[in-house]
């Protein structure tokens, strides 16, 4: 079921937050799945965080295809489009601020980025579904600023992530260097960092 949704004509903005933990093939990972919806006057935002055991079908519609056309913001207010990134392997992060185990993940996030940067990866932080205009335009630069994040952080990714169908917090895209989607995560633990290392690896391999 397709989660997150901008309806510019509805009367309410509506956001709910469900942070779940859930089991798959014997690992633990947190995700945040959300419910949006926008107007032109007014943000507002209800929140609600229960826990929950489920578990999270593997694969994804997008595996093998072409990740699709975009224009990003970054929190320099410098834009790019998938030009910028040819030839480059590309993790990118679909997260809110709101978000623990998106949180939770950055610093490992920052790690990749540092360890693997100069063998071609690119890892881009993909902020979308704040609960408030301040956040939504600010939230990913002040939240980046104080946890010294140096990794490519770009906010106003709604629509972005509703093309890709995200429907959890963080939602991971790998994308190989012809722009391929080779892999996609929801949720994150500790336990995903090796996954995301061993895709990364395989694919900067590759020329």
């Amino acid at each position: 079921m397709k989660m997150l949704h901008s309806n510019a004509g509805s009367s309410a903005h509506r956001h709910r937050l469900i942070s779940a933990n859930y089991a798959g093939n014997g690992t633990h990972r947190a995700f945040a799945s959300l419910e949006l919806r926008m107007n032109k006057r007014s943000l507002t935002a209800v929140l609600a965080a229960v826990l929950v055991f489920t578990a999270f079908g593997q694969g994804s519609p997008f595996d093998g295809k072409k990740f699709p056309k975009f224009k990003m913001t970054d929190t320099h207010g410098q834009t790019f489009t998938n030009k910028a990134l040819k030839g480059k392997v590309v993790l990118i992060d679909f997260w809110a601020t709101w978000c623990p185990p998106c949180v939770q993940a950055t610093p490992y996030l920052q790690k990749l980025q540092d360890k693997y940067r100069s063998r071609g990866l690119v890892v881009i932080g993909a902020n979308a579904a704040e609960h408030s205009a301040d956040a939504y335009k600010n939230g990913a630069r002040r939240f980046a600023t104080k946890h010294g994040l140096k990794y490519r952080m770009t906010v106003g990714n709604d629509d972005l992530a509703q093309t890709l169908q995200v429907e959890g917090f963080p939602t991971v895209f790998i994308v190989d260097r012809k722009g391929i989607i080779r892999r996609v995560l929801v949720g994150f633990g500790p336990e995903e960092v090796p996954v995301w290392e061993a895709t990364i690896e395989k694919l900067l391999a590759q020329k």
